[in-house]
């Protein structure tokens, strides 16, 4: 008997948000076992994922704009954070560390924090609309991480075609979809899923 694909299995058990997801995993797997080819399967996958995040998206109109927009609302609260909280609370210390110690630098701490509170920002944001649409938290997170990669992915190629060195424009822009859909559950195991369904 052979296994299926277990990349495209896995994302179909992550990413698929079609009520009957897991019958059609199973059906999936049934159907591979009878002989079509890994690119077969992998087709497939991909159908299921992106038909069921339509149709969810189509049936809950309003959920899926107020999941966007409350994630990016909470997107936006990090500019605000980060120019005008962060200054006034860290910077004064950040630049009081380098002069106490050799070891800490102000050029390396800053990248450092930024990236950091950007990605936390990032595992809130997919947490927040994970929580607040839970009987559809698949479609509402996933719609929202790919409307990021839509906005930041362009960012990070053309700040990669001006030659930016700062390395937090690249790792925040590519990094910054992967800690949403971490925080919003998606990339946990099927059976922590499966309780935070019944939850």
């Amino acid at each position: 008997m052979k296994s299926v694909p277990r990349i495209a299995h896995w994302f179909l058990e992550h990413f698929g948000s079609d009520p009957n997801n897991e019958a059609i995993v199973g059906d999936l797997t049934e159907r591979y076992q009878l002989g079509p080819s890994r690119w077969w399967y992998w087709r497939q996958v991909l159908v299921a994922i992106l038909s069921g995040l339509f149709n969810e998206c189509r049936e809950n109109k309003l959920l899926t704009a107020r999941a966007l927009i409350i994630g990016w609302a909470l997107l936006g609260a990090f500019s605000w954070y980060f120019v005008d909280l962060f200054n006034l609370l860290f910077r004064e210390p950040l630049f009081a560390l380098e002069v106490w110690s050799r070891w800490w630098r102000y050029g390396w701490i800053l990248p450092l924090t930024w990236t950091l509170s950007a990605l936390a920002f990032g595992v809130m944001s997919g947490w927040l609309v994970a929580r607040l649409h839970r009987p559809h938290h698949i479609s509402t997170v996933l719609v929202f991480t790919l409307s990021v990669c839509v906005v930041l992915w362009p960012l990070a190629f053309r700040a990669v075609a001006e030659g930016t060195r700062w390395w937090p424009t690249y790792v925040i822009r590519l990094l910054g979809p992967v800690s949403i859909l971490l925080g919003g559950g998606l990339l946990h195991s099927r059976d922590h899923q499966a309780q935070g369904r019944l939850n």
